[in-house]
């Protein structure tokens, strides 16, 4: 039984997609205007477009311009030429906004007189349909130009209850183009178009008019169309027919359970869609938006061919687009845009299996460093490598990491396209922009971690795992504080008598020798005229009488001399004048144990960047202490 819908017809009212109803920057344009922008080169946008309609549009303009130029007496350039092709090859009904449901109108097929039929929104004709996990809001009516949009997009859905999807799977598409917009993502497609010839669509075509590559213009009844038999490249349209839900405003109707006419459920093998297994590239079930699969769309790999419009030149920006399904619902829509060096389409042009061999080492380096990082977060966490919070840790932190490596490494693989071969320059490149970004991604997860001499043994195992990959070493420079309180030390500690060294040695704090104030006098005003720092200095500076200067790091020594991991983990979570008792009592520890060539600049120096609240110079003194103290224990045990 038919759904009896009341048509409302406004003064204003678009009736015809030749009316002035796409909306470009600073003008409206009707279809055939659109048709002569595009022609002419004009760079310009559908401004009102959703993104996730963006493929299915490219591909439905690209396919009528192809079809209706095959056919035309002379090449089409002027709006006025594209109607009287149109009018000729395709007729004046097929223009129709609103039809009669048992007739044709612009992406509306003549449905079958009778049949069980509902309401449709907006929505439901588009891909995305209703109900769904997706970031575009559900559209119940809207305007002449929204209404095609979603025409458009409904040959890209696929089946679900009651109205049958559009014939093509997907989307997963690549738009190349000259200048990154939809006009330009059209003209490249209908080069690409007029340059392929499908093998098997349209094998057995009798075409001789645009006409017959619209199969919505064919009845819904007409099932069983062979593919052989429809000319290339072809264009289908959900079953379904717009209303006008008030003036200016439109829904949808649709009739239930229809059968694809035709036969199979192919891929209308179209030159902007990356192939898998024969089928079209979908982000469905495990395949999700990632490094991976976008490499896939733009380089192929080993079971994904490439969009055949890549191998077309002419083009300077590609952008990539996906869809994200799974089990009927969409998880999301992505799109992402790389302008390229002339260089860089040549080789995607033309070498692609360069290209296809530095996505693969791209990859191969992402692995790399994602084993680096899950083996620096497990010391992060107490647990075995095996407990579930080690696990999921590890989990998340990949996770991190994969979606900041996309874009550094991708865009590096372009940049490496466009310079000569040279594959371990490559290898160097491709590793030390991954290394990159693992070192900031870990910067953000250790800072989760209260522990210092975890976050020591995390920042260890990275820094080894790094030094194999890329030979980097994994000292770090020490803050300017250091370097100058190490100057003071080395400069005092050079002229000390024994006499000296032994009153320093048995001063005390509360009652210090003339000899501790004339040695203040090279110390740099700012670091000793408060009490909070001069204290440092009070607790420092009789380790001079005991303790020979050197260079080996204040972790070590006290790794060595077996201080625990205790009071190591109580020095570095210290503040204030807690901090400074600390320090003295490392001190008294090390001159106890008869501690040699020690460097107390570190120690000295941490007191007194919490002195003077430089919380990011206390931070890498704290990681330095706890990584040398980290590292000659792991030694300790190994031996």
């Amino acid at each position: 039984m038919a759904l009896t819908t009341r048509i409302v017809v406004g003064v204003d009212e678009v009736t015809e997609v030749s009316q002035p109803v796409f909306s470009t920057p600073g003008r409206q344009l009707g279809l055939f205007e659109l048709f002569a922008a595009i022609q002419a080169g004009d760079s310009l946008e559908l401004t009102r477009l959703e993104p996730h309609q963006r493929g299915p549009a490219v591909n439905v303009l690209a396919v009528m311009m192809v079809a209706l130029r095959r056919y035309a007496v002379a090449p089409p350039q002027a709006a006025a030429d594209w109607e009287r092709e149109w009018l000729a090859q395709v007729g004046a009904d097929a223009l129709r906004l609103i039809a009669p449901e048992d007739d044709g109108g612009f992406f509306q097929p003549p449905l079958d007189p009778g049949k069980n039929r509902s309401a449709m929104t907006l929505s439901d004709i588009d891909f995305t349909f209703t109900k769904l996990e997706h970031a575009a809001k559900s559209v119940a009516e809207g305007t002449a130009e929204e209404a095609i949009f979603v025409l458009w997009s409904g040959l890209w859905g696929l089946s679900v209850a009651k109205w049958n999807g559009g014939t093509r799977q997907g989307p997963s598409v690549v738009l190349p183009s000259d200048d990154g917009t939809l006009a330009g993502e059209v003209r490249h497609l209908i080069a690409a178009y007029e340059e392929h010839t499908a093998s098997i669509i349209g094998a057995q075509a009798m075409a001789t008019r645009a006409a017959d590559h619209f199969l919505w213009l064919r009845p819904v009844s007409a099932g069983g169309i062979t593919v052989d038999t429809v000319p290339y490249p072809y264009l289908e349209a959900r079953p379904c027919h717009l209303v006008a839900a008030a003036p200016g405003g439109y829904a949808g109707v649709g009739e239930h359970s229809v059968c694809s006419r035709l036969a199979g459920k192919g891929h209308g093998d179209d030159p902007q869609v990356p192939i898998v297994d024969g089928k079209p590239y979908r982000l469905w079930g495990g395949r999700v938006w990632s490094m991976r699969t976008r490499h896939a769309m733009l380089f192929g790999a080993n079971d994904v061919i490439r969009p055949r419009s890549m191998r077309v030149p002419g083009y300077r920006v590609v952008r990539v687009c996906g869809l994200g399904v799974d089990q009927g619902k969409t998880r999301g829509y992505w799109e992402v845009l790389h302008p390229l060096t002339q260089r860089a389409v040549f080789s995607l042009s033309l070498q692609p299996q360069r290209a296809a061999d530095l996505s693969q080492r791209a990859l191969d380096s992402a692995d790399q460093v994602d084993g680096a990082l899950r083996w620096a977060v497990g010391a992060l966490i107490e647990g075995s490598a095996q407990s579930a919070a080690v696990k999921a840790s590890k989990a998340r932190a990949a996770h991190g990491l994969a979606n900041a490596l996309t874009e550094p490494l991708t865009s590096t693989v372009l940049v490496l396209l466009a310079e000569p071969p040279d594959p371990a320059a490559e290898q160097l490149a491709l590793l030390k922009a991954a290394v990159a970004v693992l070192r900031a991604v870990w910067a953000q997860i250790e800072t989760g971690c209260p522990d210092p001499l975890r976050r020591a043994a995390g920042a260890n195992r990275l820094g080894a795992r790094i030094h194999q990959l890329t030979g980097e070493s994994t000292m770090t420079e020490l803050p300017d504080l250091s370097k100058q309180v190490h100057a003071i030390l080395q400069a005092i500690a050079e002229h000390r008598t024994p006499n000296d060294r032994a009153r320093l040695r048995t001063m005390l704090a509360t009652e210090p020798p003339m000899l501790y104030w004339m040695l203040l006098g090279q110390v740099p005003p700012r670091l000793m005229d408060r009490p909070e720092t001069e204290a440092v200095w009070r607790a420092v500076l009789p380790a001079l009488g005991a303790l020979r200067s050197g260079a080996m790091p204040i972790g070590k020594a006290l790794a060595q001399t077996a201080y625990s991991e205790m009071r190591v983990r109580q020095l570095l979570t210290a503040t204030g004048e807690t901090l400074v008792g600390q320090v003295a009592e490392v001190v008294r520890w090390l001159a106890a144990h008869e501690a040699k060539a020690l460097d107390l600049s570190t120690l000295a120096a941490l007191a007194l960047a919490d002195a003077l609240d430089e919380e990011q110079v206390r931070a890498m003194l704290r990681q330095d202490i706890a990584m040398s103290w980290g590292r000659a224990q792991s030694r300790a045990e190994a031996a």
